[in-house]
């Protein structure tokens, strides 16, 4: 009998469909072949956040339209393998049409009783938008003790008012980021000026008085159009929004840092209030805070004619942290328009950006100091094609087993889009299992024009690393169905070694 521990495996790594080409990431024992793609109603867009729950289910927010050509708030939940949860809402959709005219989710923020916020923007008439939020039960029915009917709308000046993010704080008390145009200031480029918007609401979805003026507070940067994008609450309960300032000629990513209280913060950079340009144009997408306190921020800046990825570090005072990249900030070419649209920390420390390279999911994985780790994907990038002309990745989420989830919007090929939801797996180190009689019991399959080897270093422990070799004859291996590779198997069993 072979020794188990000294099998060495050759496998040649097979391309599962002529539409997907996928790295050795992607987690394909998620949905289907590492996706799920779902249809809503007539038309669908995923352009919101995803949320994965304490249990592993995972929330996708954004918009469908329903049969009166409106758009409502959508959320759909999956179970942990990337199926449809039918236990919640309608077959694993939860809709809410708060007042039969356009909505869009935008943002997810998880309660700590389970119960799950839904934030975004409504069409009230004309020019005027408002903030909304929803809030809705653990099984996605609408929570009728949250504003009317388990619906709040926000009106800041009977203008434009959008949400673009939301977060919970630990009293239950709930803080959303946008902005609102500024009826008071006009600029000769546009006519209006927007700026920064922040609302905090009591846990019952009333306005907390306690917070700025009557729960809201707008932030000017001096510029005709001011956007908050992101906010999160550091440890200490101060608040920190990140977005964009921008006029006619130049636009900077803008930070706002404001108290619990909702006054500004003039410890950070001074008045509250920091602006960065990489080059061009700076736009921030989204933020995360460090367990350090360091703020890291993400988005897009202009080179030339295209667009790159921008990775922007701060201290925790408002300064540039200089050990990060180029004096704290990182430029990212992907070789065409790129826009980072999420951000996240894994939990070594290393960060993990999703956004779009030429209308393909794309994911680029950087080290603590701000260089790209060559160890994830092809020198650091993942991308991704799903076998649709257009593809756009919107929210990227961290599991507990620390593989990642990215929620995103693919044409279906009408007039109208789909939810998109892919896993991929955080490390090319995989382990696998192998029953007492010698056969495959569970293996990751992968997609790639690459070749691996894959090394049994236990009875119980099948061990992956990634390598390549070319060349290797077709005839050394075989595939059954989709779940099971085998090394030079004549009799088609999925037997790794024979007595």
């Amino acid at each position: 009998m072979n020794k188990i521990n000294c099998i060495l495996i050759i496998i040649a790594i097979v391309s599962f469909s002529e539409t997907m080409s996928q790295t050795d990431f992607i987690d394909f024992s998620f949905g289907n072949q590492g996706y799920s793609r779902t249809s809503i109603m007539y038309h669908s867009e995923c352009e919101g956040s995803v949320v994965v729950q304490r249990d592993g289910k995972i929330l996708v927010t954004g918009s469908l339209i329903n049969s009166f050509g409106n758009s409502d708030i959508v959320l759909v939940r999956y179970n942990s393998n990337g199926n449809l949860d039918v236990e919640f809402g309608n077959n694993g959709k939860a809709v809410a049409d708060i007042i039969n005219s356009n909505e869009t989710g935008k943002s997810i923020s998880i309660q700590n009783d389970g119960k799950i916020i839904v934030a975004g923007t409504v069409f009230i008439n004309n020019n005027n938008y408002d903030i909304a939020l929803v809030r809705f039960n653990i099984n996605g029915t609408l929570d009728n003790s949250f504003g009317i009917g388990g619906k709040v709308t926000t009106d800041f000046n009977n203008t434009v008012d959008v949400c673009n993010s939301v977060i919970t704080q630990s009293d239950g008390k709930i803080i959303v980021a946008g902005s609102v145009r500024n009826i008071s200031n006009y600029y000769y480029i546009s006519n209006y000026d927007t700026d920064f918007a922040l609302v905090r609401y009591n846990p019952d979805g009333s306005l907390d008085s306690s917070f700025g003026i009557n729960g809201k507070i707008i932030t000017d940067f001096g510029k005709p159009n001011d956007q908050g994008n992101s906010v999160k609450i550091q440890e200490d309960g101060k608040i920190v929004v990140a977005g964009s300032s921008v006029d006619q000629f130049y636009s900077s990513i803008a930070l706002a840092r404001y108290n619990t209280d909702g006054t500004i913060d003039t410890s950070f950079d001074d008045d509250g209030k920091v602006k960065t340009s990489i080059g061009g144009e700076n736009i921030a997408n989204s933020m995360q805070v460090q367990n350090d306190g360091k703020i890291v921020v993400t988005g897009y800046c202009i080179n030339g004619y295209n667009r790159d990825f921008a990775l922007v570090r701060y201290n925790t005072n408002g300064s540039l942290d200089t050990t990060f990249g180029n004096y704290g900030k990182v430029q990212t070419a992907l070789g065409g328009n790129d826009e980072a649209k999420s951000v996240l920390i894994q939990n070594d420390g290393k960060i993990v950006v999703v956004g779009n390279a030429d209308n393909r999911f794309i994911l680029v994985r950087y080290n603590t100091n701000g260089v790209i780790d060559s160890s994830f994907g092809d020198l650091g990038k993942i991308t991704s094609n799903f076998g649709s002309l257009v593809e756009q990745a919107f929210s990227i989420s961290l599991q507990n087993d620390g593989k990642l989830v990215v929620a995103g919007t693919v044409w279906n090929g009408g007039d109208s889009n789909d939810f998109l939801l892919a896993r991929y797996l955080e490390s090319n180190t995989i382990t696998g299992k192998i029953n007492n009689d010698l056969y495959i019991e569970t293996w990751i399959q992968l997609a790639n024009a690459t070749f691996g080897f894959w090394t049994v270093s236990s009875k119980q422990q099948l061990f992956f690393q990634r390598g390549k070799r070319e060349n290797i004859p077709p005839s050394l291996f075989w595939m059954d169905k989709v779940n099971y590779l085998c090394f030079d198997c004549p009799s088609k069993e999925k037997k790794v070694a024979d007595e």
